[in-house]
């Protein structure tokens, strides 16, 4: 018989995840690659969409120099599928670590982390897909990893750790920004937990203050550091698209007519827009009604405002068409989600045929967003009760999202499943806190996890218009999380219940007998 020592049981158990993890990113769904709409945002580098960071343009293009046009998609798959594998062992071994698992609870705990992986299936795994997905998903691993590390140390070289892995994912995807939140609440509760001197009440008030303090700062440098990258990636990008318009425009000039004069600029400045002002642009124009023209005293800004309703109603982009009930999500997202690119042409063509002098000056992009944002806000300001009505209706799906799945023929039952989930998660890391007997570890894995989708969930129904894909990162570390607590109670109070019942039959037979 073949006896292994723990060195190669451990060396084993991690080529077994390697292996496994190998085979079920690359072989399960779809073969190959699979395209989505965003996917060609991202494989033209010169795209000027916005909202789209540098990261993952960058990595496709490296890859389409290396490889070539016909097999750079098949190599991407494969480097997302081997970036997964590490991460997600990588997390499973810090967490067989920490609290000791029996390699059968890590392989259980291997398979729930592949959860977030499996939401588009049976069409393909997220590692098929050429979406930042395909890389955020992953690191995200690194991100929790870095997180528990810092919760559980109280220490601040792994929430340093901790911001830069956030910067990583900020600059991938957007939204990730959202992340530095996590980060800041991070420093809030390290700072609160570490001792300090003095009294209690007043030291622990002092630390609390410094934490709010270093939380704020973490939010505002983080946001403030993506957004200047960003800034210089979608620079870059128009003024390589402003070159390509000069060089054409020197090979097609043609000989003006005697009677005609030639403008003194005719190549028209690249316009630049903004993440967020499409955001507040978007979420307002939903909430619009005709009247609200009245709310513009200057002509421009009203006349673009009635191009602009006209277009949003004859689309069915407004609130007015939602269906009231569980599903009315769905209609707003619907309607905020394509309201911006509805109304971009709409504009286009407002100000080329309105405003042609302004089209051709520099001033074109700060004023069409500035004209967008004052649009927006104004909007927002005038129906806030009815924005923050249609933002709580988004909450229920977003967090059905974080821990189940959305079937239509059981959607009420969805609900009900998701809320039971968090009201037992909730209560099973109040009770690791209070029970001696349970490590804090336990409890702070949970709060962990349940802070960072609080977040995830506020932040991107208010501003993001809740979808899927941004909300599942945490989807498979819940359950492990809420596997290990199920488990300690198991063996401390579970397993001894479990054979009292099973002894009082037994005892009764024999005093019978």
């Amino acid at each position: 018989m073949l006896k292994l020592n723990r060195k190669q049981s451990e060396w084993m158990f991690y080529v077994s995840l390697t292996m496994i993890s190998m085979a079920v990113f690359l072989l399960v769904g779809e073969p190959g690659y699979v395209l989505f709409d965003d996917s060609k945002t991202y494989m033209n580098i010169n795209n000027n969409m916005e909202g789209v960071m540098p990261l993952y343009p960058l990595f496709l293009h490296g890859n389409k120099m290396l490889f070539g046009e016909d097999a750079y998609l098949y190599a991407v798959v494969a480097e997302q599928a081997v970036l997964a594998a590490l991460c997600v062992t990588v997390f499973i071994g810090f967490v067989k670590n920490r609290f000791a698992l029996k390699y059968w609870e890590a392989y259980v705990c291997y398979a729930l982390a592949l959860l977030p992986f499996t939401t588009d299936m049976p069409e393909a795994m997220t590692t098929h897909e050429i979406l930042t997905e395909g890389i955020a998903y992953a690191v995200f691993y690194l991100f929790m990893a870095a997180l528990l590390h810092a919760v559980w140390d109280k220490s601040w070289k792994w929430l340093g750790i901790l911001c830069m892995i956030t910067m990583l994912l900020a600059i991938t995807r957007s939204q990730m920004q959202i992340l530095f939140g996590v980060c800041g609440a991070a420093a809030v509760y390290i700072m609160v937990c570490r001792r300090g001197r003095g009294r209690a009440g007043k030291t622990l008030f002092l630390r609390l203050m410094c934490g709010v303090l270093v939380c704020a700062v973490i939010g505002m440098a983080g946001v403030w550091s993506v957004g200047k990258v960003s800034a210089a990636y979608q620079n870059s990008k128009a003024e390589k698209r402003r070159e390509q318009q000069q060089s054409a425009q020197q090979t097609q000039v043609q000989a003006p007519k005697e009677d005609e004069e030639t403008p003194e600029n005719t190549v028209k400045p690249v316009f630049t827009t903004s993440q967020y002002v499409s955001l507040i642009f978007s979420r307002g124009m939903y909430e619009a009604d005709y009247e609200d023209y009245l709310l513009f005293e200057e002509g421009q800004l009203r006349d673009l405002y009635l191009v602009l309703y006209e277009r949003s109603d004859k689309t069915q982009c407004r609130y007015v068409y939602a269906t009231p009930g569980l599903w009315m999500w769905r209609d707003i997202v619907g309607g905020i989600g394509p309201v911006g690119s509805k109304c971009f042409h709409i504009q286009n063509n407002f100000y080329n045929e309105n405003y042609p002098e302004l089209v051709y000056s520099s001033s074109y992009s700060a004023v069409r967003n500035g004209n967008q944002l004052k649009i927006g806000l104004t909007l927002l300001k005038e129906h806030f009760g009815r924005f923050l009505y249609h933002t709580l209706m988004l909450l229920p799906q977003a967090f059905i999202c974080t821990v189940f799945f959305q079937i239509k023929s059981i959607y009420l039952l969805c609900h009900i499943v998701t809320l039971l989930l968090y009201v037992s998660a909730a209560a099973l890391m109040i009770w690791s806190y209070k029970d001696k007997k349970v490590e804090n570890t336990y409890g702070e894995f949970m709060c962990s996890v349940l802070g960072t989708n609080l977040i995830l969930i506020g932040v991107i129904s208010l501003v993001f218009f809740g979808q899927q894909r941004y909300l599942v990162y945490n989807f498979g570390i819940f359950y492990i999380s809420y596997f290990l607590l199920l488990m300690q109670l198991w063996k401390l109070y579970g397993r001894n219940l479990a054979a009292r019942l099973w002894e009082r039959p037994r005892k009764r037979e024999k005093n019978r007998a």
